[in-house]
């Protein structure tokens, strides 16, 4: 059994804020106590430390941002059995998505994320019992050798690289779509005297986490530059071009149609010349879905989504969008020579991320 303690890791977003004590508007806690009092429930919860990471807006977020916190969470990896990450719901899928790739290969301990729809002070909160509940998680993760990166919300546990957030205002937050939950939390006796609750099917085998560079050490960095867009009927293709020209764009992403569909038919809003520029200029384009649980797919259904991959796009296969983003910033991290390159990167199970 591991006797370390677990970390409490305080990253903002809406669970982290509380009234000023002067103004009383909302406002992200300065000190962990602020808004940890009003918890306190979690005392129970057994040893853990409090480590402020940033205390930001998470639609604030940002590549850098990762870093810093792969950087923060890697250097206090050791101390700890299990790591509690409060985070702001807007951006919590592609920044516990970015840990789980950066960590992928040698985390031998649980990371939960978890946030709140409303704040603590709110008489309705779901924070406490989200907090509450992350904490019994990663606990039992530890005790049971589970070292997924997981996002708990509503009592439902997550493999985080395959959840999106679904809604603003429900607290049933967050989805993974037809990919299974890690867990469910609620009333057995499961949850005091075995683990049978953990759906241990659906974990990424270990031999995943040994996928990546050569050298086998972190990688840390996060690539830039990623224009997405959604297409649309009638998306004009020089807005794209625009984009691509600009010596900004990186890599591109076009949220396709249905199964990976793009304009072609119409010479005036033909996408396949604007694919064939990126790749010829060494930019990835990676092909996703506007709504979860599809698949874009290496052999595409409609001659309109195999004209997409003809000219050099990407298929990113069962990624949800938000992985398949944070992937591919993570893929120019690591360094890709060529959009061949970065297609192989993206095919790659790195923690459990797409299914091949």
């Amino acid at each position: 059994m591991d006797t370390k303690p677990l970390a409490l890791v305080i990253c903002g977003g809406t669970i982290n804020e509380v009234p000023d004590a002067t103004t009383g508007k909302l406002g992200m806690a300065k000190k962990a106590e602020d808004f940890l009092n009003f918890v306190p429930e979690i005392g129970e919860m057994g040893d853990f430390d409090t480590l402020v990471f940033e205390n930001i807006d998470s639609s604030q977020s940002d590549p850098m941002v990762w870093t810093r916190l792969a950087i923060f969470l890697k250097d206090i990896l050791k101390k700890y059995s299990g790591i509690v990450v409060t985070h702001g719901t807007d951006t919590m899928a592609e920044s516990a998505t970015a840990i789980s790739l950066v960590f992928a290969k040698k985390l031998r301990i649980p990371i939960v994320f978890t946030g709140a729809q409303l704040p603590m002070v709110d008489h309705l909160t779901d924070g406490k019992r989200n907090l509450i509940g992350a904490f019994i998680v990663a606990k039992k993760a530890a005790l049971e050798g589970v070292t997924e990166v997981m996002i708990y919300f509503d009592h439902q546990v997550f493999r985080a690289n395959r959840t999106w957030k679904k809604s603003e205002k429900d607290f049933n937050t967050f989805s993974s779509g037809s990919f299974p939950l890690l867990a469910y939390v609620n009333a057995s006796p499961a949850w005091k005297n075995n683990s049978e609750h953990w759906n241990k099917a659906v974990f990424h085998p270990a031999s995943i986490r040994n996928v990546g560079d050569a050298q086998g050490e972190f990688g840390l960095q996060f690539g830039e530059g990623v224009f997405v867009t959604d297409l649309y009927p009638g998306t004009p293709p020089e807005f794209l071009t625009a984009g691509i020209k600009s010596g900004c764009c990186k890599g591109l992403i076009l949220k396709a149609m249905g199964a990976g569909n793009i304009p072609y038919l119409n010479p005036r809003y033909d996408l396949r010349p604007v694919i064939k520029m990126a790749v010829s200029m060494s930019i990835p384009v990676l092909i996703t879905l506007k709504f979860p649980d599809g698949m874009a797919s290496s052999s595409a259904i409609y001659e309109a989504g195999q004209v997409a991959l003809d000219a050099g796009a990407i298929p990113t296969g069962d990624m949800v969008h938000e992985a398949a983003y944070v992937k591919l910033l993570y893929a120019m991290g690591l360094g890709f020579r060529s959009p061949n390159e970065a297609k192989i990167l993206m095919h790659t199970p790195m923690a459990g991320e797409i299914t091949v």
